[in-house]
C-alpha cells in the first residue's frame, strides 16, 4: 500500500503522515546444496530505524502494520509465493504495547493469520532489548506470530533455551558463517530444529562447507571465480 503526500497549492504546510512503506519485493531462495527453488523471503529497501532523520513517522508500530499490508498486496500479485512472509520488526516498535493489537488488526484486514507472518528482528535489537520490549515480543509469540533473526549486521544474541524454539529462520553472511564458530553453532541449532538458515550470497565452491555449518538456503549462488 503506497501513500502519497499531496500539497494544496493554497497552503504551504503539509500534514505529517506515517512514511510510505519502503519498496518491497519477494524473492525465492535456492536450497543448499542442490540449488533447487526454496523458501521465499521479502526484502525492504530501508529499515524504519534507519529513516528517523528523514521521516514524519509518529509510530513505528503503525509503520509495521502498513508494511504488512504492503507485503500482502505484493504477495497477492505473486501467486506462487509460499508463506510465511517475512516482515521487518524494528526495535523501536517493541517499545509500543499497542504493537500486537495493531499488527494483528492489519493481518486480519488482509484475510491472513499471524502464523503467515514471520517478524524479522535484527540481532543487535534483541541484545539491546529491555524487559518491557521482551514482554511485547512474548505477546506477539503468544498470538501466533513467527520470528526470524537477522544476524547479517551483528551476531551477538545467544540462542538460549527459551529463544531456540522461537527462532525459525536465521539470516547470515557467507564470510561470517565460514569464519565464526559461535555463528556456526547458532546456525546448526536453527537448522537442527527444522528452521531455515539463509545466506545472502553463497559461492558454489563453499556450498558443502556452508551446509556443514547449518546453512539451508541462499539468496544467490555465485559461480566460482
Amino acid at each position: 500500500m503506497t501513500q502519497t503526500l499531496f500539497q494544496n497549492p493554497r497552503h504551504e504546510t503539509q500534514r505529517p503522515v506515517i512514511p510510505p512503506p519502503p519498496s518491497t519485493r519477494v524473492r525465492q531462495t535456492l536450497s543448499l546444496p542442490d540449488g533447487e527453488p526454496g523458501v521465499w523471503v521479502s526484502e525492504t529497501r530501508d529499515q524504519f530505524d534507519d529513516l528517523t532523520a528523514r521521516t514524519n513517522a509518529n509510530s513505528p508500530s503503525e509503520w509495521v502494520a502498513e508494511l504488512i499490508e504492503d507485503l500482502a498486496e505484493t504477495v497477492r500479485q505473486e501467486p506462487d509465493v509460499i508463506r510465511p512472509i517475512s516482515v521487518s520488526l524494528p526495535l523501536s516498535a517493541l517499545t509500543d504495547k499497542r504493537l500486537p493489537s495493531l499488527i494483528q488488526r492489519a493481518v486480519r484486514a488482509q484475510n491472513m493469520c499471524p502464523q503467515e507472518i514471520m517478524l524479522e528482528v535484527q540481532d543487535a535489537s534483541l541484545v539491546q532489548a529491555s524487559d518491557e520490549q521482551w514482554a511485547v515480543f512474548d505477546a506477539l509469540r503468544r498470538l501466533g506470530f513467527r520470528f526470524s533473526l537477522d544476524a547479517r549486521r551483528s551476531s551477538e544474541m545467544p540462542l538460549n533455551e527459551n529463544l531456540r524454539p522461537v527462532i525459525e529462520r536465521l539470516r547470515v553472511q557467507e564470510d561470517e558463517l565460514l569464519a565464526f564458530e559461535h555463528l556456526q553453532n547458532r546456525a546448526e541449532i536453527v537448522s537442527a530444529l527444522g528452521g531455515d538458515v539463509i545466506v545472502d550470497r553463497a559461492h558454489w565452491k563453499y556450498v558443502d562447507q556452508l551446509v556443514e555449518f547449518g546453512a539451508t538456503h541462499a539468496i544467490k549462488l555465485l559461480a566460482d571465480s
